[in-house]
């Protein structure tokens, strides 16, 4: 019976096993570890049907880091390898070296270490502490916290005062990072204390370090020290008054603790609870964490050990498995599995709030509370008359919270979201020197859903102060260099100044302080710049800020923009010298934005944009006397006035072979076109001569025969006319008469079309490029590529022109040979390049158009290369950096900038003809080769006058002489003629006197007969005399020749002795057959023939001379033009003839028409002649002329 129970009681004891696991703990004291093994003993859970316990094994934590780690070993030992988890703890402002010593500890065995007040960052560290996790955010976590609170302050700049330990790398680090990430606010500056030498740190020390912070103008101090420290700080900076009003102080949660911790410091730490509450949730996290691993590996857990002792390798702790087929359990895979269960423990009902880990074991989204030290027992309205730190010590206010979501506060109005997790009551705080904040400030009234702002309205509203204090009256340190700024000495009271900054070209008062001799003068300033500064200082209705500063304005020392000293010293000089020690706030000056100068002084946006740019002389036209030959080159002058005497040849020789452009084609033409004249043709038709008339016909034919033939074009003729035609000149001269010479003269004329009309273009386009220009390209010239010895080119010594040349490797040829030519001053430089001493001077685009607009010698040559800038210049962490950067910014926008370059920089100057504007004109340089040109054509001219006058003189001693010859052979031969006219008057005479016997002839009939037989003769001889002398008086260029009058001379003796024996013989046959109406035939044809052959002679006569002069001064197609019309009006004038009944008025008008036409045409008769010849034949006659 006894047997049997015994089995019975041995299965129950095998159905029901219980699982026990150990959780060790290091606590701060015994009180502490009661609770801890309660709260361990408390917990337990079943498990199919096996019990799962714990229990509990602690002690306090000693504070020296070897006993913490002989106490880890302790526990090893007394929990048999069944402790899982270790809970530390220590008191707090203990040093952190214990825990340390035992988080590494059970790091190597890869026991899971739970923090319950460990703050330190190093824990966050997994190489050294991979098996840490902790209930408590770290100290540098309230990084964040501060972020946001500047961030809702509108603080800009900030000071840092920090350990340098771990922890105080993590707060600059989080801090630098969150203003990178648009966080719009700068350390300004930096002050690390050395807190390992704790009994060292002495009071003087602290003074020192925070001085320098006390004479910066930022005004907000992040304090990030542990207790003993800050105590330091705070006692220093009471001394340097740092704790008066205009200061803000936030520090961390070590140093609230401080004994002696200022009124109004903000303050932020963990939510308020106790050591007891974190442990409850350390256990809590570390049996759930068993649990869950049993649940999902029981036979693991059932036989799993840990540690047993230190002595133990952990890479070979293992326990076997009871079932079948299973590897041994390794201690460090479970121990690595139960570590990831706790980090990804997640409570939100945890005693000290919501209880969630990151990947480093660290509590996130703790609870914090922001607090504010404040007295409690003094009114409210007397803090301003309260000194803090005077009796007691402040108590901690709380006025706000972190880690819970907030609304919106109506204090925030900008774009920019709110710090969700933020809530804090600006209304309640209070800021040292027992200070309230308020300010008038838009708040918002009304939200949208999505937060934004839909509706402000100005109140005053509590608010923290600026963050920076900043100055209102600034030291400005300016530069002489033109056009920037300009200077004058003081002549009078006060300068030139206006208050109204958009008068521009003003003078402010500047001084100059000779650094060697201390002397100190006054002076005018204009420019640039200091319209600039009127600007800035005026903010000329910018709205950035109430109070605009006012300045002292003065000019630097050393007359220098700022450089390194090669000495030992390495001081900066110049502007940036002064703007570095103090002794300028702010520098408006010409100063380029260099990476050398921003690395230890603050520049503003640029207020100047700008490069480098190259000056040199300006080459002035080099016009020469064959300025207007440039279109063509040599060759091709001289092919075209080769062409034009070639092409003028052939015109000649075209013109001359050709049987279309002869004169004699002309003249042979008659009217009739048979080929001869009509006076001879009428003479051939006529009848009633007699043989001796044909004599007379014959002589007339040979002469006409023996005439040459006469070109219609010569060669003088067709030089002028193919250089009247590549001239567009007026061609006075005769033009070709073929064909063939016409189509050449056409193509010619094209010729000329194109070549004038490129020779204008051309010459248009080298007017042109005949400006004006640089003598070198630009930058990549040859010249300054590859510098030569005749073509000098500098910079200014120690200029960042000269430290751009020397940075650039492709111009380290250029920079070598410039560098011994350097320049102390820009003004020695420019003077040198209008002496002609350097050839190209290398500086900045804004100064260098300056000097060209104002100097019409001057230019620039090229594009502008290396592009920079000028900024206005301040100290770092200067309060203005911001305020004038924008101030700038809105200067762009608003064209202010370019108003001010056009008022001082791009002058237009009235006195120099800009080629850039104008086109190019011409000059008497540049056309001097014309005037000479016709001043040698004058000269050619008038030689060759003299020439052609004494060529001309001696052929005409030559033609004299042959028409002397000739003149003496016709003189013969008309004498001949003469007597043999005699004769045949004789017996025309004698048959006459036989008509005037006849009774049935009248002498009317006679008459009539005889002025119808000669009617033809006398009508061609009359026209062609009368149509001669209208050509002459028409025409006044062509003159008979002398030979030609004497001719005409001769003829008409002639016939005046002719006419007179005729008239002898006539009044003696009237006389003979006076009464006596029958005349004889033969006397009448007598007379007839006497009549006709004077008109004959005289007509053959004048015809000659008409021929000869025709000839040689008309063309002979006009004379038979001349003809064919006359004839027309002949055959007109005979069919009038026959009519009867003219007036009386108009026969004394026809005798006087007779007498003239019978004398103009060389007939010379008497007035009884006259009266012989009725009206009858006056009117055929007059009618035939």
């Amino acid at each position: 019976m006894i047997a049997y129970h015994s089995l019975i009681l041995l299965v129950l004891l095998h159905r029901s096993v219980c699982l026990e696991f150990t959780i060790g703990a290091l606590l701060s004291d015994d009180e502490v570890i009661s609770s801890f093994k309660r709260m361990v003993s408390s917990v337990r859970d079943s498990f199919y049907d096996d019990t799962v316990t714990f229990k509990a094994a602690g002690e306090a934590l000693a504070l020296n880091a070897l006993k913490a780690t002989n106490q880890v070993c302790n526990l090893f030992n007394s929990s048999e390898g069944r402790i899982f988890a270790l809970i530390i703890s220590h008191p707090n402002g203990a040093p952190g070296s214990a825990p340390l010593s035992v988080s590494f500890t059970c790091a190597f065995y890869h026991l899971p270490v739970i923090g319950v007040s460990a703050r330190h960052s190093i824990f966050s560290d997994k190489y050294s502490h991979g098996s840490f996790l902790r209930t408590v955010p770290p100290f540098s976590n309230e990084a964040s916290i501060w972020v946001d609170l500047i961030k809702a302050f509108g603080w800009r700049e900030v000071c840092v005062i920090h350990s340098d330990d771990h922890d105080a790398k993590k707060v600059l680090s989080y801090l630098e990072s969150a203003s990178q990430r648009g966080i719009d606010f700068k350390i300004t500056r930096q002050v690390a204390i050395n807190t390992d030498e704790e009994d060292a740190a002495q009071m003087k020390d602290f003074i020192s370090l925070l001085q320098p912070v006390r004479n910066e103008q930022t005004r907000v101090i992040l304090l990030f020290l542990r207790r003993k420290f800050a105590e330091y700080v705070f006692l220093a900076a009471r001394k340097l008054g740092m704790l008066e009003a205009e200061w803000a102080w936030i520090v961390t949660e070590q140093a609230l603790d401080a004994s002696n911790i200022p009124n109004g410091v903000i303050g932020v730490r963990l939510l308020q609870v106790t050591e007891l509450d974190h442990v409850a949730d350390a256990v809590r996290i570390a049996t759930q964490s068993i649990l869950h691993l049993v649940r999902t590996d029981y036979d693991a857990m059932k036989h799993l050990h840990s540690v047993k002792a230190c002595s133990d390798n952990p890479s070979e702790i293992q326990s076997k498995s009871k079932l079948p087929g299973r590897s041994p359990y390794m201690w460090k895979d479970y121990a690595t599995k139960l570590f990831r269960d706790m980090l990804a423990m997640n409570f939100t009902d945890g005693r000290t709030g919501h209880l969630e880990f990151n990947e480093y074991g660290d509590r996130i989204k703790p609870i914090y509370d922001i607090v504010n030290a404040q007295i409690t027992n003094q009114d409210i309205n007397n803090l301003s008359a309260q000194k803090s730190f005077e009796f007691e010590r402040p108590t901690l206010v709380s006025v706000g919270s972190y880690g819970v979501h907030q609304p919106t506060p109506m204090e925030w109005i900008s774009d920019e979201p709110h710090p969700s997790l933020l809530s804090i009551n600006l209304s309640k705080l209070i800021w040292p020197g027992n200070s309230i904040v308020k300010r008038q400030q838009l708040v918002c009234i009304q939200r949208a859903n999505d937060g934004k702002c839909q509706k402000t309205e100005k109140r005053l509203v509590h608010a923290a102060p600026i963050s920076f204090k900043k100055k209102t009256h600034l030291k400005v340190v300016t530069i002489e260099s033109v056009p920037f700024v300009q200077t004058h000495p003081k002549l009078s009271d006060k300068c030139n100044e206006s208050d109204d900054p958009l008068v521009f070209k003003t003078e402010i008062e500047c001084t100059h302080t000779d650094p060697t001799t201390g002397i100190k003068k006054h002076y005018c300033c204009y420019g640039y710049c200091i319209d600039l500064l009127r600007l800035l200082a005026n903010r000329t209705g910018l709205e950035l800020t109430s109070t605009p500063f006012t300045y002292d304005l003065h000019l630097v020392g050393d007359g220098q923009v700022g450089d390194v000293d090669e000495n030992e010293t390495h001081k900066w000089t110049g502007i940036i010298g002064e703007i570095l020690s103090g002794t300028a706030d702010l520098a408006v000056a010409p100063v380029s934005i260099t990476p050398e100068r921003a690395a230890r002084v603050e520049f503003t946006k640029p207020f100047k944009y700008l490069g480098i740019t190259i000056l040199v002389k300006r080459e002035r036209a080099r016009s020469n006397l064959g300025s207007f030959l440039q279109p063509f080159e040599s060759s091709l002058w001289v092919l075209v006035a080769l062409s034009v005497h070639v092409v003028a040849f052939v015109l000649y020789l075209l013109d001359h072979f050709s049987p279309f452009g002869r004169t004699n084609s002309d003249l042979d033409m008659s009217v009739d076109g048979s080929g001869s004249y009509s006076t001879l043709r009428q003479f051939d038709n006529e009848k009633q001569l007699n043989d001796k008339n044909t004599l007379t016909l014959t002589h007339l034919r040979q002469q006409q025969q023996q005439k040459e033939d006469e070109e219609g074009m010569n060669l003088s003729s067709a030089v002028y006319f193919a250089w009247a035609v590549l001239l567009n000149s007026g061609i006075g001269e005769g033009t070709p008469h073929s064909f063939s010479a016409r189509v050449l003269g056409m193509v010619w004329a094209g010729f000329a079309m194109i070549i004038v009309a490129s020779y204008t273009a051309n010459l248009a386009a080298f007017l042109v490029l005949d400006r004006p220009e640089a003598s070198i390209s630009g930058i990549d010239d040859v010249r300054l590529r590859n510098p030569q010895k005749d073509f000098l080119f500098a910079t200014i010594r120690g200029s960042p022109v000269e430290m751009y040349f020397k940075r650039q490797v492709e111009f380290a040829t250029m920079y070598r040979v410039m560098e011994t030519n350097n320049y102390d001053s820009v003004e020695e430089a420019i003077q040198a390049i209008k002496s002609g001493t350097l050839k190209a001077f290398i500086w900045d685009s804004a100064r260098l158009n300056y000097e060209v607009s104002i100097d019409c010698e001057l230019i620039t040559a090229g594009e502008v290369f290396g592009r920079n800038s000028y900024g206005l210049v301040m100290k770092k962490n200067n309060p203005w950096l911001y305020e004038l950067s924008q101030a700038v910014l809105n200067f762009h926008e608003r064209g202010i900038m370019e108003t001010l370059d056009t008022k001082w920089i791009h002058i237009k100057s009235n006195n120099c003809e800009r080629t850039e504007s104008s086109p190019a004109t011409l000059g008497l340089t540049n056309m001097a080769g014309v005037f000479i040109m016709i001043g040698m054509g004058l000269a050619a001219g008038a030689i060759l006058t003299f020439v052609e006058v004494l060529c001309a003189k001696r052929r005409c001693e030559q033609k004299k002489k042959h028409e002397l010859s000739t003149a003496t052979m016709q003189q013969w031969r008309d004498t001949v003629q003469k007597r043999q006219n005699d004769r045949y008057f004789l017996n025309a005479t004698d048959k006459q006197m036989q008509l005037c016997h006849n009774t049935e002839i009248s002498f009317d009939d006679v008459i009539h007969h005889s002025v119808a037989i000669d009617k033809n003769n006398l009508n061609s001889s009359a026209i062609y005399s009368t149509n001669m002398k209208d050509k002459q008086s028409n025409n006044p260029k062509p003159n008979f020749s002398m030979n030609m009058k004497e001719k005409y001379s001769v003829i008409e003796d002639d016939l005046l002795s002719t006419k007179g024996r005729i008239n002898r013989k006539r009044k003696a046959s009237d006389y003979s057959c006076d009464g006596n109406d029958d005349s004889d035939d033969g006397d009448n044809d007598a007379l007839d023939s006497s009549l006709s052959f004077a008109l004959h002679a005289s007509q053959n006569n004048l015809k000659q001379i008409g021929e000869k002069y025709c000839v040689t001064t008309y063309r002979c197609d006009q004379v038979n033009n001349y003809e064919n019309n006359d004839k027309v009006e002949l055959e007109k004038e005979q069919e009038q003839v026959g009519q009867e009944g003219y007036e009386e008025e108009e026969e004394e008008e026809e005798e006087e028409e007779f007498s003239e036409l019978i004398h103009r045409s060389g007939t010379v008769t008497t007035h009884n002649n006259m009266n012989n010849i009725n009206h009858y034949q006056k009117s055929n006659i007059i009618s035939a002329v």
